[in-house]
């Protein structure tokens, strides 16, 4: 089970900070995305597939199908971007 970072309220900040967005309101789009699988992740106390499975079905709920793929490729940048920084051993995602 990958845990999932005490910060991560400010490190999904600090990642939409620092990626090149072309458009101002392209951050609701990512925090939207991001924020709700940090909550999806502080419910499970994990990042890992369980996590990522529930929080597409709950999405699934809610968003429209091309939304939920939008936002899972949000969150899969975001993982990966854990992942390399060393916050989370591995993205479930890319595990797959």
């Amino acid at each position: 089970m990958m845990r999932w970072p005490e910060d991560g309220g400010e490190i999904i900040e600090h990642y939409i900070a620092r990626l090149p967005l072309n458009y101002a309101i392209t951050p609701i789009y990512y925090r939207q995305a991001l924020n709700s699988f940090h909550l999806a992740a502080l419910r499970f106390g994990a990042t890992d597939r369980q996590t990522l499975e529930c929080w597409l079905r709950e999405r699934g709920e809610v968003w429209a199908r091309s939304t939920v793929q939008h936002r899972a490729r949000i969150v899969a940048r975001f993982l990966d971007a854990l992942a390399d920084e060393g916050r989370i051993g591995s993205s479930p995602i890319s595990d797959l």
